[in-house]
């Protein structure tokens, strides 16, 4: 009766020389595979913190740095209402266009991290909403200018108060979809 040789007998039957290049080249072969898969993973790894490093944590720095903005401009604007001479307005005066000016550029610059279109519309509406905070804000310096002081800051504390809330509300939800996408990543 005739049986099937068995991989057992095959192996038995190979020359020592034989056992050896066989054996080695499992080894290769299994360092090989395992190699490849170490580089995908590594390659994965490494877009995962490029993704990171050039999207998520940039718009979440910019987005701070305009929250921090807004309000040093907001402390200015108070400081120019509490002002007791012209040469301290002035001061403020001086200080203000600058806070506005990096402001807006950190508006812009948060505007390339942006993908989706819901953030794109929420950056719309926060940079109509800054407009607006600019319109009462010069209410609030004309009237400082001419020693208002308590119509400054019953504008100051109303409709400038309620028009940076709504910025900083703004800014919270675009950051907390910010935080979801770098979460995600």
């Amino acid at each position: 009766v005739y049986s099937a040789p068995s991989p057992m007998n095959f192996l038995r039957n190979l020359k020592l020389a034989h056992k050896l290049l066989l054996s080695f080249v499992l080894i290769l072969l299994i360092s090989a595979v395992s190699g490849l898969y170490g580089l995908v993973q590594m390659d994965r790894v490494n877009a995962t913190a490029t993704d990171l490093a050039h999207q998520w944590l940039p718009a979440a720095r910019t987005l701070q740095d305009m929250r921090y903005q807004l309000q040093r401009y907001r402390s200015q604007t108070m400081q120019h209402v509490l002002a007791k001479s012209v040469e301290e307005m002035a001061v403020y005066e001086k200080s203000m266009p600058k806070l506005w000016d990096s402001l807006l550029q950190s508006v812009e610059q948060l505007n390339k991290f942006l993908s989706t279109d819901s953030d794109k519309r929420l950056h719309a509406d926060i940079v109509q909403t800054l407009g607006q905070y600019s319109q009462a804000h010069d209410k609030v310096l004309r009237l400082s200018r001419e020693q208002q002081t308590a119509e400054a800051t019953a504008l100051l504390r109303g409709e400038a108060l309620t028009i940076s809330r709504s910025v900083n509300s703004k800014v919270d939800t675009l950051f907390e979809h910010i935080d979801a996408g770098a979460q995600a990543a």
